[in-house]
């Protein structure tokens, strides 16, 4: 998928795969993010659809944030800015929000 195409998603393309695994690439490393959550946002969005976010819970990754490529099931690989959000355990709960 391509960025202009991530115009298209919507907040089903990620609320079917809640507790689902797909795979992150985060720098050197590509690494296992469980969907957690998503959810939609309110305020002023020019998407078509409106806007959300999504919550993913990673291990071993490090709490920077940045762009990432996530491997979607439906979509390929989508390049997402991520932040961190809260740390679990040996885990870290990672958000992007699409608006």
């Amino acid at each position: 998928m391509n960025t202009e195409s991530l115009s298209d998603l919507r907040l089903s393309d990620f609320s079917t795969h809640i507790a689902d695994t797909m795979r992150i690439d985060m720098g050197a490393d590509s690494l296992n993010a469980v969907l957690i959550s998503a959810t939609a946002i309110g305020g002023y969005t020019p998407r078509e659809g409106g806007g959300f976010a999504v919550q993913f819970r990673i291990r071993g990754a490090q709490a920077l944030q940045g762009t990432y490529q996530l491997h979607h099931p439906s979509f390929g690989v989508l390049p997402l800015f991520m932040t961190p959000r809260q740390k679990l355990g040996d885990d870290i709960v990672f958000e992007a929000v699409v608006n």
